[in-house]
């Protein structure tokens, strides 16, 4: 504090406060933006999006998920660097290691639903 220039100071505390406050007002505004928005969202959903949707979009991923799959097991096991010990050493872990996070979002999904019996 300077002596002799209360006014100064005083006029700092008043540019905090108001930066503080205009702070807050705007992440008030931003939460409940996000919140109103969220809300237009879930109705979307509910409204449009139906089990045909939810079936076709399954399908689509899991056809993405199995050309990535087999361009990977057929590069591997071709690639000279990786074809002598993919098959039997690789490969096999690799399928384990993706079955049990399966089994992870799987039990997370059967968790999610556990509390709504209509989705089970």
């Amino acid at each position: 504090m300077v002596r002799g220039m209360p006014y100064v100071n005083q006029r700092i505390k008043e540019n905090d406060m108001g930066l503080i406050t205009g702070f807050l007002a705007a992440k008030g505004l931003a939460i409940a933006g996000a919140g109103i928005g969220g809300l237009i969202l879930s109705y979307l959903l509910k409204k449009f999006v139906t089990q045909g949707v939810i079936d076709d979009v399954g399908i689509k991923i899991e056809k993405i998920g199995y050309g990535i799959g087999l361009a990977a097991t057929l590069g591997l096991a071709k690639w000279k660097y990786t074809k002598r010990f993919w098959n039997n050493i690789l490969e096999p872990p690799l399928i384990l290691v993706a079955e049990q996070f399966k089994q992870l979002v799987v039990g997370f999904i059967r968790g999610l639903r556990s509390d709504n019996p209509v989705t089970k």
